[in-house]
């Protein structure tokens, strides 16, 4: 006869909790229901089925049970003879949890081994305590004389042996059983017959149950299938309560286990929407967990492994804000082209360094703010960003002595001559004169150096420009500075040029401490510039980040480690969210969270076991007048709508145009050289002069032979070349500057 195929529904275990403690509760959800748990050895899975399903079963089922998740599947059996078995476990059992931990070792691919639990009613319930209560009021005693070995002692001793049935395994088994059904009736009513079913007459198989199991009675039956609860209901078997029961729910086979971690619930306050809270860190309960905009102004961590959803989850929450009733400013550094389309969306300016024209003066100080402190922030910043090891500190000292000159008289320094100082300062400090240039000591080999991306970066003709885009205006609509085409060894100084220009807006705010969140800096793989925990501009952002607090100023720090943040930042920022982490560096990350009453080791292996999209957040509440730190939370982030551009206009092209700015361009020169002799000495060092080169930014761009006219090509107009005039041994015998333009008249004057 076996299962109707309509009346039992099948699903296949894809999760587990890794503690079978909430278990029991599983019987709550089948509820009076026979069901099969079956061992599947040709899928190498276990398989729930339910005779009567409710259609949210599954679901039901990972509620009561958190970490335990069902797949409903097609389920079928073939025609087969099953042996039956009544049994029980062994008493000698010490760890009732584990009876079928290992019943895929077995290395079987074909075949079934199934439980099956069928409920029984008040009346059998009856008989079967009746019976068990008969036969453990049985008493039996005994008396054995026993005689020494060594007869010559002459004595006999006589000792009393009394066997109590009450101290038998057989007693000890009955009095489980019987409290196992008393238990049971006086929770929810539920006790079960349950019975052993294998398709596999293999030694292998019934050698690995003899060894778990008291087998005490077998049968064999022929069905269509797997025997139904009619067919067995025919064969006696021991009934059990619900907390014996339980000890044979071993779910094993090719799925993940869940690692649960029971947290308080979140509070519920207003403000943007981070995710939905996870119930012991595993079921999504839909119940939404939000942080209010001003407590990003307290600092804000997201970290995780690659594809676990930081940048995701970073856009909902900007996204959030930039809805909000008061919108604040938004500022975006990446290094990758992932937020080109939220700008997009979102009506931001979008500025692809290297990938468009934009022309930037980074070295402009706006009219609001000190010049001092803006170029002392320069010259630290962008020392920090020049991986200049030990001579970060003299580098630091050139450009401050530089940038003292530049912006003693403009605010808006050409980006050129501002470089030039800078080479002016570090002749100045590491270097000597010599026939052929300049002789740099270590240090100012080491420097020179380490100015190589910050050369190569103001040669460009965009970023060469004296008048450029004004980031203050800018910062009306949010901004995303696009990285992506930087390479890695520039990028850092990118990062210092453009912060620089944020924390000088920064500056402009007031302290009042009014709650608001007026500006927002996002920064993608914030190590780039906070690598070095010894670097002063790491020491700069600590009190920073204090006082962007009293300025409602939030910073954003993605990374996918949390060592790539030097701890002491990451000390300050109370905001954290922290996706699944790499094994080896799980352990700091607990430490750096808020648990009451959790192990550490559970919250390790938590954060190793992440999925996707669900990470551990430690935030900040108001209460009146307090911020008060809440228990860390599980949440399951929020999904990102990833819509079609509702403002694909190119917002940063109009705001150039409309602002008249004009980027530079690059030109074909002609140069005409004129001489002026005054002497026969001097005419005869126009007769040795062979050659010429020109410089540009302490590099020479062009090298040649001294004529009339020299065509020189691709320079930028309007900026000052270097020009050197050598003699037939290679010498300079003769230094001066051109304007680039299109027809250039040179006078030399030996």
């Amino acid at each position: 006869m076996g299962i109707p195929s309509n009346a039992v529904s099948f699903f296949e275990v894809t999760s587990l909790p890794d503690d079978d403690t909430g278990m029991l509760s599983l019987f709550d959800s089948i509820g009076g229901n026979t069901f099969y748990l079956i061992y599947d050895f040709g899928r190498n899975s276990t398989i729930l089925g339910v005779e009567n399903a409710r259609a949210e079963f599954a679901k039901e089922a990972s509620f009561n049970v958190p970490g335990f998740e069902l797949q409903k599947c097609n389920y079928c059996f073939s025609t087969g003879n099953w042996s039956v078995k009544n049994f029980y476990r062994k008493t000698s059992t010490i760890d009732k949890t584990k009876v079928f931990d290992d019943i895929f070792d077995l290395q079987e691919n074909e075949g079934a081994l199934a439980i099956v639990f069928v409920p029984i009613g008040l009346d059998e319930i009856r008989t079967a305590k009746a019976f068990v209560e008969t036969t453990l009021s049985k008493q039996k005693t005994g008396e054995t004389i026993s005689v020494p070995s060594d007869l010559l002692s002459r004595k006999v001793n006589s000792s009393l042996h009394h066997e109590s049935f009450q101290n038998s395994e057989e007693v000890m088994m009955l009095s489980e059983i019987l409290e196992s059904i008393n238990a049971s009736v006086l929770k929810n009513g539920l006790a079960y017959k349950t019975y052993l079913l294998t398709n596999l007459d293999k030694k292998t198989v019934n050698d690995y149950i003899n060894s778990r199991l008291l087998v005490l009675s077998e049968c064999r039956i022929k069905s269509a299938g797997m025997p139904s609860t009619a067919e067995l209901s025919r064969i006696k078997a021991i009934p059990v309560g619900v907390d014996i029961a339980s000890a044979f729910l071993n779910f094993r086979g090719a799925y993940s286990l869940n690692h649960l971690i029971h947290t308080i619930k979140p509070r519920q306050v207003p403000g943007i929407k981070v995710g939905t809270y996870m119930k012991e860190g595993v079921i999504d309960t839909n119940w939404d967990v939000r942080l209010e905009p001003s407590a990003l102004n307290l600092g804000c961590m997201i970290t995780g492994l690659p594809g676990s959803g930081k940048t995701k989850e970073a856009m909902i929450m900007i996204e959030s804000l930039m809805t909000a009733e008061s919108k604040p400013s938004i500022a975006i550094i990446s290094p990758t082209n992932e937020w080109n389309d939220f700008a997009v969306k979102n009506g931001m300016y979008l500025v692809r360094i290297y990938d468009d024209s934009t022309p930037i003066n980074f070295f402009r100080c706006s009219e609001a703010v000190n010049p001092i402190q803006f170029y002392e922030d320069l010259a630290m910043i962008l020392s920090s960003a020049s991986n200049a090891g030990p001579y970060r500190n003299p580098m630091e000292k050139c450009m401050l002595s530089a940038f003292r000159r530049v912006y003693s008289e403009t605010r808006t320094p050409d980006p050129v001559s501002v470089y030039e100082e800078i080479e002016r300062s570090l002749v100045r400090f590491h270097a000597r004169k010599t026939g052929s240039g300049y002789k740099y000591t270590k240090h100012g080999e080491n420097i020179h150096s380490a100015l190589e991306n910050l050369r190569a970066i103001i040669s460009r003709v965009e970023y060469s420009c004296t008048n450029g885009i004004r980031f203050e205006e800018l910062m009306k609509n949010g901004i995303i500075f696009d990285l992506s085409r930087v390479s890695n060894a520039a990028k850092p100084y990118f990062y210092a040029l453009i912060l620089n220009q944020l924390y000088s807006i920064a500056t402009t705010f007031d302290t009042n401490n009014d709650s608001r969140l007026k500006l927002l800096m996002c920064l993608e793989e914030a190590q780039l510039v906070f690598r070095d925990p010894e670097a002063a501009s790491v020491q700069d952002l600590k009190y920073r980040i204090q006082d962007f607090r009293k300025q409602g100023i939030g910073l954003m720090l993605l990374t996918h480690n949390i060592v790539d943040i030097e701890p002491s930042i990451r000390r300050l920022c109370q905001i954290k969210l922290y996706l699944k982490q790499a094994p080896d560096i799980a352990e700091m990350a607990a430490k750096d969270l808020i648990f009451t009453h959790i192990e550490e080791d559970s919250v390790v292996s938590k954060l190793k076991h992440l999925n996707s999209r669900v990470g551990a957040l430690n935030y900040v509440v108001k209460q009146g007048g307090d911020k008060l730190v809440h228990d860390t939370v599980f949440i399951r982030t929020v999904d990102y709508d990833e819509v079609a551009a509702i403002n694909p206009k190119d917002l940063l092209s109009e705001y150039v145009k409309e602002a008249r700015i004009k980027p530079m361009e690059y030109i074909d020169c002609e140069l005409k050289f004129e001489t002026t002799v005054n002497s026969e000495a001097e005419r005869e060092l126009v007769k040795k002069a062979t050659g010429i080169r020109i410089g540009f930014l302490g590099e020479y761009v062009y090298e040649g032979r001294l004529e009339r006219k020299v065509v020189v090509r691709h320079l930028l107009s309007g900026k000052r070349y270097a020009l050197e005039v050598l003699n037939s041994k290679g010498r300079v015998c003769f230094e001066g500057y051109f304007l680039a333009k299109q027809n250039a008249t040179v006078k030399i004057n030996f």
